[in-house]
């Protein structure tokens, strides 16, 4: 995932002149936007997979989840082209807007966005469902309820990156497929949600436990968390120590 956000990323800082860097703008920004969306649904499939059928060996899948995720995207990205229905659109170059180019937009992206919320969300309501029957039946341990409370706050905030980041920008086009013009404050804010989903996949999805103990790990090793614990020391000497 964090390889699809960065070729989106990439998509959306090269220029837009000349026409070849425009095609190869709005190619990279089709193609880590669905590869992107398909990733989160993969995600949540393994999950699903460990949680509910208790399916271990998801190696096994492992060819399927890179043609799903990056081969597939990789069709349906150059799609478009083959009509030459990618240029400048609204400050930056995606799919044009002409009627029949526009559906290429619901069909090579929104489509997918719909159908891979609506699949996550059957997947995650399964697995929040599993972990809360876990819960209930575990009355002894009470590390093991902390540990399966924190999967299912982790995992009920899976779905809603997707949300959050390309609801603005749905309701953006749901409303200039009916009006001919746009709201500006609605395409700034989609703008915005839509930029932030690499940084919020990579919290969502990355910042784990153990992720954050490394962090903590490294940051502890940093020249002034050094001094501060150096200070820390001396306050916990004893008095006597000192004179």
């Amino acid at each position: 995932m964090s390889i699809s956000d960065t070729i989106r990323a990439i998509g959306f800082i090269l220029p837009i002149h000349p026409q070849s860097y425009c095609i190869a703008q709005a190619f990279l920004i089709e193609f880590g936007s669905i590869s992107g969306l398909l990733w989160t649904s993969i995600i949540a499939f393994c999950l699903y997979c460990v949680v509910v059928q208790e399916i271990n060996n998801i190696k096994k899948y492992h060819m399927f989840m890179i043609l799903i995720g990056y081969i597939l995207p990789i069709f349906i990205a150059a799609l478009p082209q083959m009509t030459n229905s990618y240029g400048e659109d609204n400050g930056w170059c995606w799919i044009k807007q002409e009627y029949y180019r526009f559906l290429w937009r619901i069909g090579g992206f929104y489509a997918i966005m719909v159908i891979v919320l609506f699949f996550n969300a059957i997947c995650y309501y399964k697995i929040i469902r599993e972990i809360r029957y876990e819960i209930e039946l575990l009355t002894d341990s009470d590390h093991e309820i902390s540990d399966k409370q924190k999967l299912f706050s982790r995992f009920r905030m899976y779905p809603l990156v997707i949300v959050i980041c390309y609801l603005p920008l749905l309701c953006k086009r749901i409303y200039e497929i009916f009006n001919d013009d746009s709201i500006y404050w609605l395409t700034i804010f989609s703008v915005i949600t839509t930029s932030a989903i690499g940084i919020l996949n990579a919290i969502v999805y990355g910042l784990t436990d153990s992720v954050k103990e490394i962090l903590l790990d490294t940051l502890r090793k940093l020249p002034f968390s050094r001094r501060a614990s150096r200070y820390e020391n001396f306050d916990s000497l004893p008095v006597n120590s000192l004179i």
